[in-house]
């Protein structure tokens, strides 16, 4: 049987009946969680690149300074902005591994059985078997993929949120301590 709802137009115009059945819902659901799947690996994959990359700079960077008997110190006044920038890309390190962390944990009841942790929570099979046959019974069909669309999306906005955050500090971190290098080479 089908469901309707109200829906506007874009342009304004008086709203129309729009008739959807449960199949175009479940339809839906499935594509925008396999969508949101997908985001989620490019999602670490850019993460993981990310950190491997922050990763390769702070090693050429100490190596060059350990090779070169080189340290901050040097920078006379303009060490601050070094440390400032070494402040910063700590950070870049600290976002970009937030985003690649694994999240496991669903503040979901176990009881619930919406994703691989709650199926893990179960001391014995016997146990587990009992609950999925309560779970069966007494939910729609639609509630477990539209809740882990849900915590799936969120999970994927998180990590692009560090991401970004991840980026920003970077940035700022090769920007200031470039400065720091570059302004005491000016000023000696």
């Amino acid at each position: 049987m089908g469901q309707s709802l109200m829906c506007a137009s874009k342009d304004d115009s008086p709203e129309t009946h729009v008739t959807h059945s449960e199949d175009d819902r479940a339809t839906l659901v499935d594509s925008l969680l396999k969508d949101t799947r997908e985001e989620l690996g490019r999602a670490d994959g850019k993460a993981s690149i990310l950190l491997s990359a922050v990763g390769v700079v702070v090693s050429v960077l100490l190596a060059g300074a350990i090779s070169r008997n080189w340290n901050p110190t040097q920078l006379a006044s303009f060490e601050w902005l070094w440390w400032l920038g070494t402040l910063s890309g700590t950070a870049a390190i600290v976002a970009f591994g937030a985003a690649v962390w694994p999240r496991v944990e669903h503040p979901a009841d176990k009881e619930k059985l919406t994703y691989f942790g709650h199926v893990a929570d179960f001391k014995k099979v016997d146990d587990l078997s009992v609950a999925v046959a309560r779970r069966a019974s007494a939910t729609d069909p639609q509630d477990r993929p539209i809740d882990q669309l849900y915590t799936v999306s969120k999970i994927v906005a998180k990590k692009y949120k560090l991401i970004r955050w991840g980026i920003g500090f970077f940035g700022a971190a090769l920007l200031l301590c470039t400065a720091a290098v570059a302004f005491s080479q000016l000023s000696g």
